[in-house]
């Protein structure tokens, strides 16, 4: 058989945050930096790789082999495979790496099997992977950024965690977003499906602060999406500020995330925020123009062990 490869961008929440699970809009763009995987013929039963060498599935118990498990057993190659990735995306960082692995080690295998999946099939599929196969607790933005590629608006409307088949698909509509985005980590992991359990859990319980925030979060991200519509920088950077006052109220800042984020509006740039879950991983900041950029990137290097200078890239896509 031919090598088979294929990618999928990880991706910054510009606004919305933790309103998929509740059913409710965000709005994320995929950036460039990706994760990749490659199917090759084996001759000793199916192999995985994780960058550390080479591991007979069977013996792939560790830990991090749990969500690659998972894919397989779900998804079965039609034949014996070597699988491996690699990945641009620092692990748990809140870039939605998890989802961008799903994304391209689902479509690799269906392509391998010959099975036609529609974008919208995949971003459900690699989202029921980590909710009802592993039990974490995660929207969909991820998946869905993650596949479509772009900046997105994405609706989740009448979207409950179901089982494939059983909700309706995502409302998704592709925007242009002309600014800069400067993401860096705090060198701290986090964990989403904890956090959002937490959140999830205080909602349920019928905290109303809860409930009014998520409300909140849903309707400054339609703002959001207007205000690219009509290219009205000051509404944006104020969204995106406004989402990182959420944020902290949901105590998902931390002191690490607050120190790079006054780095950069500090250094030049317009709004800043936490991205993912928080509690750790990456924050980005908005700048309108290039030299602001730069001038932020250079300050945040030197404080953070990962800078990066985002583009808006495209969706999930076979490599050869």
């Amino acid at each position: 058989m031919e090598r088979i490869a294929w990618s999928a961008p990880a991706r910054v929440d510009l606004s919305g945050g933790a309103a998929d699970i509740f059913g409710l809009t965000t709005l994320s763009m995929a950036i460039d930096i990706r994760t990749r995987c490659n199917l090759e013929e084996s001759d000793h039963g199916t192999m995985v790789d994780l960058g550390y060498g080479e591991v007979c599935l069977n013996d792939a118990v560790e830990d991090e082999y749990r969500l690659l498990r998972n894919i397989l057993k779900t998804y079965h190659p039609k034949r014996d495979v070597i699988v491996s990735t690699s990945s641009e995306i620092p692990p748990s960082s809140g870039l939605g790496g998890s989802a961008s692995f799903s994304v391209a080690t689902i479509a690799a295998i269906h392509d391998l099997n010959e099975n036609h999946v529609t974008p919208y099939l995949l971003a459900e599929m690699a989202q029921r992977i980590e909710t009802r196969g592993m039990g974490l607790m995660n929207g969909y933005q991820d998946q869905y950024c993650a596949t479509f590629g772009g900046c997105v608006f994405m609706d989740f409307k009448g979207k409950h965690n179901y089982p494939l088949g059983q909700e309706p698909y995502a409302v998704v509509e592709p925007l242009s977003f002309p600014y800069h985005v400067v993401i860096a980590h705090t060198g701290a992991r986090h964990c989403s499906g904890d956090a959002n359990a937490d959140l999830y859990e205080s909602y349920l319980c019928g905290d109303t602060s809860i409930s009014t925030r998520i409300s909140e979060l849903d309707d400054i991200t339609r703002t959001l999406r207007v205000a690219l519509i009509d290219e009205d920088y000051d509404t944006v950077i104020s969204v995106v500020n406004r989402n990182q006052d959420i944020i902290r109220s949901f105590d998902r800042s931390t002191l690490d995330n607050e120190r790079l984020i006054e780095m950069a509006l500090s250094a030049g740039a317009d709004a800043a925020k936490v991205t993912g879950a928080g509690c750790g991983g990456c924050i980005a900041a908005v700048c309108e123009t290039g030299y602001a950029t730069s001038r932020v990137a250079k300050a945040l290097r030197r404080h953070s062990p990962f800078v990066h200078e985002c583009g808006v890239d495209g969706g999930v896509r076979r490599e050869v």
